[in-house]
C-alpha cells in the first residue's frame, strides 16, 4: 500500500492503508468518532458499513473487539487489508463480508441500495449477491455487545428490526447516521416517515436520544 503511514488521532497510532482514511480521520467522521466512540478496552463494537474503515481502526485502537461489516467485495478487501496493517488488530476483529437487515436473506446490493430509495449512480460490485444476517443471528457467540455504528444509506431502521433482542439484551450504545439530507435517499426517507419510525423505535427501547449535525447530515447519538 504505497500510502501507507502512521497518524495519530486521540493519542492513538494508526497505520492507514489509503489517503481517504486519513481524510475521514482528521476532516470526516472522525470527530463524530472523537466525540462520542468512547469505548474501553475489551468491549465489543459492531462497526456495520464499515467501508473506509476509519470507525473500525479507531474502535481497535482503543482496545475493543470489533465486528466490522462490510457487504461490497471490494471495499471488504481493502477493509481487511488496512486492520492487518495495524500490529494485533485482526487478534480482535472480525471482518464480515455480510449486509445487515431485518430478516436473513441473499440479494444484491444494488435490490438493497433501490429498496431504500436510492436513485444515485451504482457500480459493478452492486451486482454481486450478497448475503445478509441480522444483529440477532450473531447472539450465540456473543457475551456482551457494547457499542454499535449504524451507516448503511438509509436502511439503518432495518438493521435495528433485525436486533430487537440483542438490543434488549446487551443495551448497546448507538451511533447512527441519519441521511434525511442525502438527496439520493432522504426523499424516501420523508415519504416512508423512517425516521421518525427509528425514533419511536429507540424511544419505546428506552434510548436517550440526541442528535449532532455533520457535514450536511447528521448523526443520532442514544444511549441510556
Amino acid at each position: 500500500m504505497s500510502q501507507e503511514r502512521i497518524i495519530e488521532f486521540m493519542g492513538k497510532k494508526i497505520r492507514v492503508g489509503h489517503k481517504n482514511i486519513e481524510l475521514d480521520f482528521f476532516q470526516g467522521e472522525g470527530s463524530i468518532a472523537a466525540k462520542y466512540l468512547k469505548v474501553q478496552e475489551g468491549e465489543v463494537f459492531f462497526d456495520v458499513g464499515a467501508s473506509w474503515a476509519m470507525w473500525t481502526l479507531y474502535g481497535l485502537a482503543c482496545g475493543a473487539y470489533v465486528y466490522a461489516f462490510e457487504p461490497s467485495v471490494p471495499y471488504c478487501n481493502d477493509l481487511l487489508k488496512f486492520v492487518e496493517a495495524n500490529e494485533g488488530f485482526m487478534e480482535r476483529c472480525k471482518v464480515l463480508n455480510l449486509g445487515l437487515d431485518k430478516v436473513e436473506n441473499v440479494k444484491t446490493l444494488a435490490d438493497w441500495f433501490r429498496q431504500h430509495g436510492w436513485h444515485g449512480a451504482l457500480t459493478e460490485d452492486h451486482f454481486v449477491p450478497t448475503t445478509f444476517k441480522t444483529i440477532d443471528s450473531f447472539l450465540p457467540e456473543l457475551t456482551r455487545l457494547d457499542w454499535m455504528k449504524l451507516d448503511v444509506e438509509g436502511g439503518e431502521y432495518d438493521v435495528l428490526l433485525g436486533g430487537l433482542t440483542a438490543l434488549k439484551k446487551f443495551k448497546p450504545q448507538l451511533i447512527i447516521e441519519n441521511h434525511l439530507g442525502v438527496d439520493q435517499i432522504g426523499d424516501w426517507m420523508r415519504a416512508n416517515k423512517i425516521y421518525e419510525k427509528m425514533l419511536e423505535l429507540l424511544r419505546g427501547l428506552h434510548y436517550k436520544i440526541t442528535e449532532e449535525p455533520h457535514q450536511g447530515r447528521s448523526f443520532i447519538i442514544c444511549n441510556f
